[in-house]
C-alpha cells in the first residue's frame, strides 16, 4: 500500500469513528493515531487498536449492550467512572481478545475528566481509572494493564 493510501485509509477510519461516536475525536488522540510508528506500548496482553479495529470493537460492544447482554452484569467503578457494563461513550483504545478494553472516556461520570483512560473489565465488572488522559496513561509502566485483576 502506497503511503497515500495508507493516509487515506487512516483518515477514513477516523472519520467513521467520529461518526460512530456522534462527536470530534479528541486532538490528542488523533494526534496519536496520526504518528508514524507504533505507538508507545507496551501493552502487555493487549493489543493497541487502530481506527477501524477500535470502531468494530466500538460496535460489538455497542450491539451486545443493545441485546441486554451487558447490561446484566454487575459493575463496580472508581470515582468518576461510570458504574455501567458499557457506554456509548467510550473510545476502545485496546483489547486482550477477551473483551477487556483499555478506553477513552468521552462521558466521565461526576467527578471523572473528559479524556481519561478506564480499563472495562469484561470479566471482573471492574471499571477502573487507568490515567488522567492518554499522555498520563502512556507514561505509566505497562500502561497499567500488567495488573488487569485489580
Amino acid at each position: 500500500m502506497r503511503m497515500s493510501d495508507t493516509h487515506a485509509t487512516l483518515e477514513a477510519g477516523l472519520a467513521a469513528l467520529a461518526a460512530a461516536l456522534e462527536q470530534p475525536l479528541p486532538a490528542d488522540y488523533l494526534a496519536l493515531q496520526r504518528a508514524p510508528g507504533p505507538v508507545p506500548g507496551p501493552f502487555g496482553a493487549h493489543e493497541w487498536l487502530r481506527p477501524a479495529a477500535a470502531l468494530a470493537q466500538w460496535q460489538l460492544n455497542q450491539e451486545l449492550h443493545g441485546s441486554g447482554t451487558l447490561r446484566a452484569l454487575p459493575v463496580a467503578a472508581d470515582a468518576g467512572v461510570r458504574a455501567q457494563a458499557w457506554h456509548p461513550g467510550w473510545l476502545p483504545l485496546t483489547h486482550d481478545g477477551a473483551g477487556t478494553l483499555a478506553a477513552l472516556d468521552l462521558a466521565p461520570a461526576e467527578g471523572g475528566q473528559a479524556g481519561q483512560v478506564i480499563l472495562v473489565d469484561a470479566e471482573g465488572g471492574r471499571r477502573r481509572r487507568l490515567g488522567r488522559d492518554l499522555a498520563d496513561w502512556l507514561a505509566r509502566p505497562g500502561a497499567g494493564l500488567a495488573d488487569d485483576a485489580g
